[in-house]
């Protein structure tokens, strides 16, 4: 070939279009959008869960304006962006609000959602994924004695994975938080997040390591669970920084049984007016707390530490 028709069909290579269908982002509306098309700027889309298949796997999704778009379903890497200013609400009344049910190398974003969940559904259940980022979201259930036992976030994939929970409020479902792992293991990374008003803020259950901090636990029953009964395994939560308050059963509940492990790990919180402070159950498993002995105790029904004792840790 010539060395100028070679040029000349390099050239016209890097101008063909991308796959149709395909794009980096996807545009949603909640007053002017249609569920058809590639879901552009000038004609977007009306729910996230069809943008999701418009989008390039790692793409991103963002609504143009406020109002409701319905429960999602998440089956690839996606980020889900709602600008500040701009409300995108979810009513989970006939499924949970998002579904993941992702690759388990995929990583899902989800920035800015408002929920609100009814009856038994969850507000965002994560199936299967790699990581999952849930970032300045707000979650609101039916009230923590609401049937079926509906969480803010339930993160129990069957094999290992990380969760990122930053600057959200998760209110009045029967748990807040819950993550658990079939196999493998499940890392939690939760900062400046409110669970308030639930029956339990977080339960970390087998198979588990929680790092909660910088964040407020109140006016539920149990702040914080720690709990195990699978054999072999352990359930693990490092608590700093944390306001842990008015929770009318516990502030921190360590409980093991069937062999299995609970460990709690306490730095620099403050655990006031609770029904307890920390409340140790051991059964026919082990339960531990270290405390690096700054916690600060103020007012606890039935006592500061319940059940047990808190092992001494080394301050940093």
């Amino acid at each position: 070939m010539p060395l100028n028709v070679f040029r000349v069909a390099t050239f016209s290579f890097f101008l063909l279009p991308a796959v149709a269908g395909a794009a980096p982002r996807a545009w949603v509306s909640a007053t002017t959008g249609v569920d058809t098309g590639i879901c552009t700027r000038t004609s977007p889309c009306r729910t996230f869960t069809y943008a999701i298949t418009q989008v390039d796997t790692g793409g991103e999704v963002n609504p143009l304006d406020s109002g409701g778009y319905g429960e999602m379903t998440i089956t690839k890497a996606v980020t889900v962006n709602v600008p500040p200013g701009i409300t995108a609400g979810i009513v989970a009344s006939a499924a949970d609000g998002v579904t993941i049910s992702a690759g388990v190398n995929d990583e899902i974003i989800l920035r800015g959602l408002t929920i609100q969940s009814t009856s038994a559904h969850h507000g965002i259940k994560a199936n299967t994924f790699g990581e999952l980022h849930v970032e300045r979201t707000t979650l609101n259930g039916d009230g923590p004695a609401a049937p079926g036992f509906p969480v803010g976030i339930s993160a129990a994939p069957s094999v290992s994975a990380k969760v990122f929970v930053t600057d959200t409020d998760i209110r009045y479902y029967y748990c807040g938080i819950y993550v658990n792992a079939a196999s493998g293991l499940v890392k939690v990374t939760i900062e400046r997040t409110r669970l308030l008003g639930n029956n339990e803020g977080l339960f970390a259950n087998a198979n588990s390591r929680t790092t909660v901090r910088e964040s407020v636990l109140a006016g539920n029953a149990m702040g914080i669970t720690v709990y195990n009964v699978l054999g072999g395994t352990m359930s693990a939560v490092t608590a700093e920084n944390n306001t842990i308050s008015n929770n009318s059963s516990r502030g921190v509940y360590i409980y093991a049984d069937n062999g299995g492990t609970a460990d709690a790990t306490l730095s620099g919180n403050t655990l006031s007016d609770n029904g307890a402070g920390v409340q140790f159950v051991t059964l026919a498993g082990s339960t531990v707390a270290r405390s690096r002995g700054n916690n600060t105790f103020l007012r606890n029904g039935s006592g500061d530490v319940v059940g047990g004792a808190l092992t001494p840790l080394a301050a940093k």
